[in-house]
C-alpha cells in the first residue's frame, strides 16, 4: 500500500507506446544526447528509452529512474542484462521532488507519458527545474494530450520559467503511423490518448 501512496504503478504494467516512441526518437537523434549527462525519469520497469540512449547515442552517462521501487529494481536488472553493450549507466528509484540534492545535474532529461496524473505536475516541474543544468538543460517529454493534462502541465511549466515547444510532426515514421491509424475506419486509435507529441 505504501508503494501506491508514494508513486504511480502504471510503469509496471507494460512498455507503453510513448516509451517506444521516445526510444525511437532518441535512436534517431543521437546528436541530442552525445557526450551529455542524460536521465530518464518515469522510465517504468523497462527503462527502454534510457537503454536506447546508452547503446545508440554515445552519452557521457545515463541514469534511468522511476518512482516505483519495483520498477527501479527491474531497471537495475535490465542494466545488468545489457552491461556488455553499455557503459556508465545507473538505475535508481527517484520520487519526484524528494532527495534531489543527492543527485547530479543533467544536460538532458527524457520522459514518456508522464503528464496524465495531474496531481504530480508540481512535483515533476520542481524535479525538472532542480535536476536540469541551468541555462542549457533540456527535457524531451513525449506524451499524448490526454484531455487537458498536457496543456495544464505546459501552462504550469511556463509559469515556472520553462520555455516550451510542442512538436506534432517530429519523426517521419511516427507521423506516417499516426496518419495510417487515423484514417483506418475500424481503428480504436484515439488521437487524444494515443498520439504522442514531443
Amino acid at each position: 500500500m505504501d508503494e501506491i501512496k508514494t508513486s504511480d504503478n502504471t510503469g509496471n504494467i507494460c512498455i507503453w507506446p510513448s516509451e517506444e516512441v521516445l526510444a525511437h526518437f532518441c535512436a534517431m537523434n543521437p546528436d541530442k544526447f552525445r557526450k551529455k549527462r542524460v536521465c530518464e525519469i518515469a522510465a517504468g520497469s523497462s527503462g527502454l528509452a534510457g537503454l536506447f540512449v546508452a547503446v545508440a547515442c554515445d552519452p557521457l552517462s545515463v541514469v534511468i529512474s522511476d518512482g516505483n521501487s519495483a520498477a527501479a529494481d527491474n531497471i537495475q536488472e535490465n542494466i545488468k542484462l545489457n552491461n556488455k553493450m553499455i557503459r556508465d549507466v545507473h538505475g535508481m528509484q527517484l520520487i519526484w521532488n524528494q532527495n534531489l540534492d543527492q543527485i547530479d545535474l543533467f544536460d538532458v532529461i527524457i520522459a514518456a507519458d508522464c503528464l496524465f496524473l495531474e496531481q504530480y505536475h508540481d512535483d515533476l516541474i520542481s524535479t525538472l527545474k532542480y535536476l536540469l543544468v541551468p541555462t542549457y538543460g533540456v527535457a524531451f517529454i513525449i506524451a499524448p494530450t490526454r484531455g487537458k493534462s498536457m496543456s495544464n502541465f505546459v501552462e504550469k511549466a511556463k509559469e515556472n520559467g520553462f520555455k516550451i515547444q510542442i512538436v506534432e510532426n517530429y519523426d517521419e515514421d511516427v507521423e506516417k503511423q499516426h496518419k495510417s491509424l487515423s484514417s483506418s475506419p475500424n481503428s480504436i486509435y484515439n488521437h487524444d490518448l494515443h498520439r504522442p507529441l514531443l
